[in-house]
């Protein structure tokens, strides 16, 4: 699948010092809170012809434009976040024609195990989190749907489960054809004593009140 080669070859699967207590939320697969949509779609753009919202694909209920953050990918977390999440942390280093869309990269020092925050803008087949779901089983042998960051459908997914090794992807819903997906890796301290998906649900959630202008 197009999606699954590029949004995770684009992925450098690196994030997350010791955030614990920082960032919230529940990894275990839990019921979608907001709308689940069994038969509605809508016929998509572009030459697959497939729909969204597909088939037990969570519906986005209050769309996001995030055509200007995606042209800014790196003010998507603030100084001060990208600090407290990674500890001494490089300059962001911004990807705006990458294989999968624009992204933005956050390192950690050593200091802090070389954890790091990878915000991806995917803009490959315009599906949404349909394009995840469908997926899920196939080219995703790791698929859990989160808990919803403020309302908002999230999934994580991979073509395998990295969680062991402090790895965890994931693709918030911002409107039923785009997603913002994150793939975390945690400081090594850390892999094995916090779900690395459920820090990466809290760095959505992050990015997700700046991009809506949260105060």
């Amino acid at each position: 699948m197009k999606r699954a080669a590029a949004v995770l070859a684009g992925a450098v699967f690196l994030v997350l010092a010791g955030c614990s207590g920082a960032v919230p939320g529940n990894a275990e697969p839990v019921a979608q809170a907001g709308s689940v949509v069994e038969s509605r779609s809508v016929a998509a753009d572009g030459p697959s012809g497939r729909q969204v919202s597909g088939k037990g694909v969570p519906k986005v209920e209050h769309p996001i434009d995030i055509g200007r953050p995606s042209r800014m990918p790196c003010a998507v977390l603030t100084a001060q976040q990208a600090s407290e999440l990674l500890g001494g942390v490089a300059p962001p280093k911004p990807y705006l024609d990458g294989a999968a869309g624009p992204s933005c990269y956050w390192g950690g020092d050593a200091a802090h195990g070389n954890a790091s925050v990878e915000v991806i803008f995917p803009d490959i087949d315009k599906l949404g989190l349909t394009s995840v779901y469908q997926a899920a089983g196939g080219a995703y042998r790791f698929f859990r749907p989160l808990d919803p960051v403020n309302g908002y459908p999230i999934a994580a997914y991979s073509v395998r489960d990295n969680r062991s090794a402090g790895e965890c992807h994931v693709a918030l819903g911002v409107s039923d054809r785009q997603t913002v997906d994150l793939s975390v890796r945690q400081d090594r301290k850390n892999v094995g004593k916090k779900d690395p998906c459920d820090s990466a649900r809290g760095i959505a959630e992050m990015v997700l009140s700046n991009i809506r202008g949260d105060t």
